[in-house]
C-alpha cells in the first residue's frame, strides 16, 4: 500500500535501487518487443528494423518517465 511504498521510497539508497531496478525492466521489456519483431519476421529490411527501433526507443523513454514519476510521487 501506499504508506508502506512511502515509507521505503524516503530512503535514498533504496530509491536508487528502484530506478536502476525499473531502468532495466523497462530496457529489457522493449529490447524484447525490438528483437521479437526482427526474429519472427515483422520487420525484414534495415529500414522497418530501423523504424522499430526508433518505436522501441520511444516506448522505452516513455515507459521509463512515467516509472520515475511513480517513483517520485511515493516521495510526497
Amino acid at each position: 500500500d501506499y504508506a508502506f511504498m512511502h515509507a521505503k521510497m524516503i530512503d535514498p539508497l533504496i530509491l536508487g535501487v528502484y530506478f536502476i531496478g525499473v531502468l532495466a525492466s523497462v530496457f529489457h521489456f522493449t529490447n524484447g518487443l525490438w528483437t521479437f519483431c526482427i526474429t519472427w519476421g515483422i520487420t525484414v529490411g534495415v529500414r522497418a528494423q530501423r523504424a522499430a527501433r526508433m518505436a522501441a526507443m520511444f516506448l522505452f523513454v516513455v515507459m521509463y518517465g512515467a516509472a520515475c514519476a511513480i517513483l517520485v510521487a511515493f516521495r510526497a
